[in-house]
């Protein structure tokens, strides 16, 4: 299931805010750049080039009315990134002798000090790091789910380093725990849901309708759901 704007900017802006929307806008606005650069240099039939820039708009294109899926998502980044390095790898510039030899000094103490080995180690240690939390937390749910343990399940909902919570998980665990007749471990769960982002929609929807939430709390719940979805009717309707 999914619940995410079938445009790629809306979706980067609603789940990052602006900050991310403006960081995703500069990174293409840069892809832009480089096209520019070397279409404006170039001036023979590039065919690298061409397919390159082919691709990357007719994602663009795409990204306006599809899903953020991560398996064409992946795409778009690997694109732009290849545009900018394409514009580098091939950027022709005149310079004196003089300065390409003191140019050529600056980059062997660089490359010494910052060789492309240790910058590319270095990047993949940190991007390593910030992944392995979602992924390891996706592998336990995964898990909690194909096998039905409630032991697993708590240890998925501890809210770990390895295990990082998020409102989808707490909700479809208080659906799970609510089928499995264990109505008070679904409403504990839907209490954290509210508490660990009270923005979320699902996380009140799931706590009005659980089985030992008290009149009090269904009431507040109703009420969070007419705030956060003001124009459908059906919240309206509820007791």
């Amino acid at each position: 299931m999914t619940n995410v704007a079938h445009n790629v900017f809306l979706d980067l802006m609603a789940y990052g805010g602006i900050p991310l929307f403006l960081l995703y806008v500069s990174s293409l606005g840069i892809a832009l750049i480089s096209i520019f650069r070397v279409t404006s240099r170039n001036k023979s039939y590039d065919p690298i080039f061409v397919t390159l820039v082919a691709t990357w708009v007719g994602f663009q294109a795409q990204s306006i009315i599809s899903i953020n899926q991560i398996g064409l998502a992946v795409w778009g980044w690997l694109l732009t990134g290849l545009l900018v390095g394409y514009e580098h790898q091939f950027r022709k510039e005149e310079i004196t002798t003089a300065n390409a030899k003191k140019l050529s000094n600056v980059n062997k103490r660089s490359t010494e000090v910052f060789s492309i080995t240790l910058i590319a180690t270095l990047g993949a240690a940190v991007g390593f790091v910030i992944a392995l939390p979602p992924l390891s937390g996706d592998i336990k749910w995964y898990s909690v789910r194909t096998t039905g343990q409630l032991s697993q399940l708590e240890d998925a909902l501890s809210g770990s380093y390895l295990a990082p919570l998020n409102s989808s998980m707490l909700a479809n665990a208080v659906q799970l725990l609510e089928s499995s007749k264990l109505p008070q471990l679904a409403v504990k769960y839907a209490r954290e849901g509210v508490s660990f982002n009270p923005e979320n929609i699902d996380s009140w929807k799931v706590l009005y309708f659980a089985t030992d939430a008290t009149k009090e709390e269904k009431s507040h719940a109703r009420l969070e759901l007419i705030r956060l979805d003001p124009l459908n009717p059906e919240w309206k309707k509820l007791a």
